[in-house]
């Protein structure tokens, strides 16, 4: 088990999850931008890491807003070369390395859920940043590890707000609601997913790429579907209890907005082979996380 551990973007969705159950049980050193910022060149960072004693860290950090990163340096910057740097840092510490990385890596045409071994093709300037990363990253070191996701949700980031969150906000605000149908995914509860990364913390020959995500596929209509009807369960008082569907296309389908795939859903396969666990299915998943973080801003306690 690791003596002491790194977290970059600890104050994130996925961070503030991995650093939860961190505390307490190891050493953690959790680094937001304003200590480490992965704009900064080498130099800088060395300055901050360098100095330093881990034998592990994680990289939850990154520029996923998927439209800004179109034709956009910085993207990859904070995706890519950045974290090739902190893998080299790792190295010359003999520290593991654990990065996370998106679906966003896959062109989205292959119906069934993508396994690790599936061919690489992103169609966004996001996911091919983002694919630079895994590059770097394990072209350092093969020991290390890479971890998709997808759809991630969980508490600790109201300012930008996973499907569970804008749904239900939308469905308590306005009489009618559309969401995306032709598009489908592996929701991922950032709580389920940081609860499985900390086991893998013992297993260091779990290195290369792995595929997580809560058990399941939906469209992102039933993503939000099924979470107001969690809300409205719960007594939350919803306007539009029926999710109208719409179009990647007629979303997305114009200048400035990124291409998404359409089936980015992950095969947990792998995950479940080497540790003998899965996560729970994602329904269950988003029941929790409204009935736990969503319900207590609507309902009076």
């Amino acid at each position: 088990m690791p003596e002491r551990i790194v977290i970059i973007g600890a104050n994130g969705r996925l961070g503030r999850a991995i650093l939860g159950f961190c505390e307490g049980r190891f050493e953690v050193l959790p680094l937001i931008s304003a200590d480490l910022n992965l704009t900064w060149p080498e130099e800088l960072i060395r300055t901050v890491l360098e100095p330093e004693d881990f034998d592990l860290l994680l990289t939850t950090a990154a520029f996923n807003d998927v439209d800004k990163c179109e034709g956009n340096p910085v993207a990859d910057q904070i995706n890519g070369a950045a974290p090739g740097i902190l893998a080299k840092i790792c190295a010359e510490k003999n520290a593991r390395m654990i990065h996370f990385s998106t679906n966003y890596v896959f062109d989205g045409s292959k119906a069934e859920p993508y396994t690790e071994d599936d061919p690489v093709c992103p169609i966004s300037d996001y996911g091919r940043s983002k694919l630079l990363g895994e590059q770097e990253v394990l072209g350092v070191s093969e020991d290390n590890l890479v971890i998709r996701l997808s759809w991630l949700f969980g508490p600790g980031d109201e300012k930008n707000e996973a499907t569970p969150d804008w749904a239900i906000r939308q469905a308590v605000k306005s009489d009618a609601v559309c969401i995306v149908e032709d598009c489908w995914a592996s929701p991922g509860y950032t709580l389920d997913v940081a609860e499985a990364v900390i086991g893998l913390f013992e297993k260091p020959d779990v290195k290369g790429i792995l595929h997580l995500a809560n058990e399941g596929t939906c469209s992102w209509k039933e993503f939000g579907q099924h979470s107001i009807n969690c809300a409205d369960e719960l007594g939350i008082p919803v306007k539009s209890k029926t999710v109208g569907g719409t179009t990647l296309e007629s979303i997305f389908g114009h200048s400035g907005r990124a291409p998404r795939p359409v089936h980015g859903s992950l095969s947990n396969a792998r995950y479940e082979a080497l540790t003998g666990n899965r996560l729970r299915n994602w329904e269950d998943a988003v029941r929790h996380y409204v009935k736990h973080t969503v319900a207590a801003r609507y309902l009076d306690s």
